[in-house]
């Protein structure tokens, strides 16, 4: 088992690694300005080769061939010995430098004022600035990696290789080691440990390419071979930097051009070392999971190749045409370029901490295909007017009525064709998504198929095969088991597999996994097991046992001891791609509500349960068997027919998404009450539950006549959510909807001024309804009067304080019907007021209209639509409908929530300003 002890040296050579950089990203922007002087060695003499007259050298005298034969009175025998005084050049003090020059000795004087960033032009400080932000991005990525991964060393090498990658290095640099010399010793030592860490690149990258994704070999002379070449020349590197720091009167003869030579010679042949540990490394690979990261470090590396070449190309035309080379120096190729070349670093990182990988091709293939259909859809109303200006353009001499005459053909032609794509574009779009991302709409399909057989489901015995084969099938799994464990038993066995001997070995209750996942309550990928915080809980033995059964994925269903556990188990996938956040956010659904079914199963048995009619609706004890009034079959109901001891429930009066509605009689007070049977899988922990009882509290404290009053709440069985209202006689608005179809503008006005005061209320309490739909205002009809009242508030939430409490309070459930939801609401967002506001504008729409404003094929195209606020002009769906009546849901819908009336009592005000004068 790996060390529990964290390797905290990591945190030393990061700290040093940032340091450094930021330092030498500052004195590469900043640092003393260029002498503007080339040298050159000529039989054995140093020469300048060149001088830039606007440059300190130029102002020095310097000319092309001259000589140089000393600086500060150190004599110069190498160009090594000039490059060591450039390093020492500072401005504050002048260097004396003596020549020869026709066969005379000449004393100058060279003198360095201002900075780099002084005598460079914006093109070229937008271009430092762009490379030190790649610098950057790529020592962060190289950072993240090693800390990611702070005990696997394989990982931590990719992670350094990026770092090292990253030092900003700019060889004998003016006035570097003089500025170093100057730094206190805690910040020069980090600048010069990372300046000369540039000679361990190429090496650091053959020493990872030889042991990822396979190690080639474990040799330890081998190895050893490997290091001595470039821990010799770092540590010789280092030994020359110092000197020429804090030895700067003696840096004449300091080394001999060779070994530099032989330096270089190292990195390159250290290079090529990679190009023939490549495929090798390739060829050896067994699995198609390590090709795939093998290939996408590859095609990373050949990216970012491509991006630089525009680099190259450009140095290497900057005598040849200078047009060239500008056009490629521009900040916008630069940025461009920089941009392609985050691909490596990316992929590098994507490589090295990705379990398992997507197939390459997949990767690249779906990726471009879809963003350019969509592009393509998207511009296809701007690519047509386009056209349809540029042909009116061409032909601008002519006038314009014989032009419109001439080409009267083609040009409705682009105005239907822009017309058309601005209509359909949702639409298509939608289908666009259904066609690449198939597999994914398939699952979803399959998932929504499987929980509702479980809800009809008795016992998981009864469904349990059909579950496992069906969740292989949605998410191509190479195979899927249900276990379950009885009080007692020592171990998870096999309840159904699917194909058939895909599990053929029971898990031990003794394996260290089984706490792991009983304590984090989510699905374990058993790829986490093997590394990481993770890893280091598990024994040798329990690890092996896991990945010779095969599994890949362990879900927990039903994990409190002293009752009867169950736990899903998934193969890896048929394509060896890993497990999405999708696929276990559906997985843990299907576990909820197999839970809700274990649960149910005991709940089954004399006065835990009664019987009830699916004709009538009527309810009887459990043994009755047939309804007294129909004659039918009766059904029976996992739920004790007398709830809290207190309320019998006598006959059921309606179901919809959040449950059942029953009539029932309070025997306490002999009254009768609406019970409303919230679904079980919508509270699936005991944290739901005290979350729904808190803000169920809250709502029975809300007394409005708008708003159902909410007498009681309980919990049944441990885990059944009722709620306890006042028995209401009438319809709902949909009804009255579907009976009228539509309604004038005095009866919405009678009706809208109920229900803006009953919401307004709540609101004013700190409750949101969050599902506000005609099905959910009631027109209760006692006598002769009529009052509004809005249902539902039970399933209300309290006003977040905090991002911390934005959570559904109905556990992986999105709350709402998505017709009636905000674009806010759909994208998850804090919840608010508007949502509310949002819903009832949709009410009044189709209140008026009998349509509803935002409608769609199917959800995709519907939360497109919302999104993009595309709603029929109320003026064509209803003639006689005034103007005022569009702007109003103009502002009502508007993209902007800043836009929308902010409060009930200003959206009351505009809709009745808006309603008054009828139609």
């Amino acid at each position: 088992m790996p060390s529990a002890r964290y390797p905290w040296r990591i945190v030393a050579i990061a700290a040093i690694s940032l340091i450094g950089n930021v330092y030498l990203g500052y004195y590469l922007l900043f640092g003393l300005a260029s002498d503007g002087v080339d040298i050159g060695e000529q039989s054995g003499r140093v020469v300048v080769t060149d001088v830039d007259e606007n440059t300190a050298g130029g102002r020095a005298g310097l000319q092309p061939g001259d000589q140089i034969l000393s600086v500060n009175e150190q004599p110069i025998g190498t160009v090594v010995d000039w490059l060591a005084q450039r390093m020492n050049f500072q401005a504050a003090h002048p260097a004396a430098i003596r020549v020869q020059r026709g066969g005379k000795t000449l004393d100058l004087t060279l003198a360095i004022h201002g900075t780099l960033w002084d005598e460079r032009n914006d093109t070229l400080r937008a271009s430092n600035i762009i490379f030190l932000a790649y610098k950057l991005i790529t020592l962060l990525i190289g950072l993240f990696v090693v800390f990611n991964r702070p005990r696997d060393f394989v990982s931590r090498l990719g992670g350094w290789v990026l770092v090292v990658m990253a030092t900003v290095f700019e060889g004998f640099q003016w006035g570097l080691s003089a500025a170093t010399r100057n730094l206190p010793l805690f910040l020069a030592v980090p600048v010069m440990l990372v300046y000369v860490s540039a000679a361990f690149r190429t090496p650091l990258l053959a020493a990872f390419f030889c042991l990822y994704p396979k190690r080639l070999f474990v040799n330890r002379w081998l190895w050893t071979a490997f290091w001595v070449g470039p821990i010799a020349a770092t540590l010789y590197a280092l030994y020359l930097f110092g000197l020429t720091i804090y030895d700067p009167s003696h840096l004449t003869a300091l080394t001999p051009p060779w070994v530099l030579l032989v330096v270089g010679v190292q990195s390159l042949a250290y290079l090529a070392a990679v190009l023939v540990v490549l495929p090798l490394s390739y060829w050896k690979l067994e699995t198609v999971t390590d090709r795939r990261r093998f290939r996408v470090l590859v095609f990373g590396a050949l990216v970012a190749m491509v991006f630089y070449l525009p680099r190259v190309i450009g140095t290497s035309l900057i005598h040849l045409s200078p047009a060239f080379y500008q056009f490629f120096d521009s900040p916008y190729v630069y940025m461009v370029c920089t941009v392609g070349m985050l691909i490596f670093p990316m992929s590098f990182a994507y490589a090295i901490l990705k379990q398992r990988l997507f197939d390459l091709r997949v990767i690249i293939r779906r990726g471009v295909q879809y963003a350019l259909a969509r592009r393509v859809l998207l511009a296809i109303p701007v690519l047509a007017i386009g056209l349809l200006v540029g042909t009116l353009v061409a032909q601008g001499r002519q006038p314009l009525f014989s032009v419109l005459k001439l080409h009267a053909g083609s040009y409705v032609a682009i105005a239907a064709l822009a017309a058309l794509a601005s209509t359909q574009r949702q639409k298509w779009l939608s289908a666009l998504d259904r066609k690449f991302f198939r597999d994914k709409y398939d699952a979803q399909q399959l998932f929504r198929e499987i929980v509702e057989e479980i809800r009809r489901a008795e016992s998981v015995e009864e469904v349990a095969y059909q579950i496992v084969g069906r969740i292989a099938e949605a998410l191509h799994a190479q195979g899927c088991g249900l276990l379950v464990r009885k009080p007692g038993e020592n171990a998870y066995r096999i309840v159904a597999a699917a194909p058939p001997g895909s599990l053929s070995t029971d898990l031990p209750a003794t394996n260290k996994l089984i706490p792991l996942v009983r304590m984090l309550e989510c699905p374990v990928p058993i790829t986490q097991a093997g590394t990481g915080w993770l890893g280091q809980q598990l024994p040798q033995v329990d690890k092996e046992f896991l990945q010779k059964a095969r599994i890949e994925l362990l879900v927990p269903v039903a994990l409190k001891e002293g009752n009867t556990e169950a736990l899903l188990v998934l193969g890896g996938k048929l394509s060896e791609e890993p497990y999405s956040a999708e696929d276990t956010a559906l997985l843990e659904n299907v576990a909820g509500a197999l839970a809700l079914l274990l649960m149910r199963g005991s709940a089954i048995q004399p006065g835990r349960s009664f019987e009830e009619c699916l004709a009538c609706g009527r309810c009887y004890d459990t043994g009755t068997t047939r309804c007294s009034r129909e004659g039918t079959a009766l059904t029976l109901v996992a739920t004790p027919r007398m709830l809290a001891g207190r309320y019998r429930l006598d006959l059921r009066l309606g179901q919809g998404g959040m449950g059942k509605v029953y009539r029932a009689t309070d025997m306490s007070l002999n009254r009768e009450v609406a019970v409303k049977m919230i679904r079980d899988e919508f509270f699936a922990d005991r944290k739901a539950i005290e979350k729904f009882r808190q803000e169920s509290q809250l709502t029975g404290s809300l007394a409005h006549p708008n708003v159902v009053t909410v007498y009681d709440f309980g919990v049944e069985a441990g885990q059944r959510i009722f709620l306890v209202m006042e028995l209401l006689q009438g319809i709902t608005l949909r009804q009255e909807l579907q009976s009228k179809k539509r309604m004038d503008a005095a009866r919405a006005l009678e009706l809208f001024e109920g229900i803006c005061a009953g919401v307004g209320a709540a609101h004013a309490r700190g409750l949101i309804h969050r599902d506000l739909k005609p099905e959910n205002i009631f027109l209760s009809r006692k006598d002769v009067m009529e009052v509004v009242k809005i249902t539902d508030f039970g399933i209300a939430k309290t006003l977040p304080q905090s991002a911390d409490e934005t959570r559904d309070t109905i556990t992986g459930v999105v709350v709402g019907t998505m017709k009636y939801m905000s674009p806010e609401q759909l994208r998850g967002r804090l919840a608010s007021p508007r949502w509310d506001l949002w819903a009832l504008a949709v009410i009044a729409y189709e209140a008026l209209c009998g349509y509803a404003p935002f409608v769609g094929e199917d959800s995709i195209m519907l939360q497109a639509a919302i999104m993009g606020t595309n709603f029929p002009p109320i003026t064509e769906l209803l003639q006689e409908a005034p103007l005022r009546w569009q702007k109003f849901f103009e502002s009502a819908f508007a993209h902007d929530e800043d836009e929308r009336a902010e409060s009930v009592a200003v959206f009351w005000n505009q809709l009745r300003e808006c309603l008054e004068g009828g139609t």
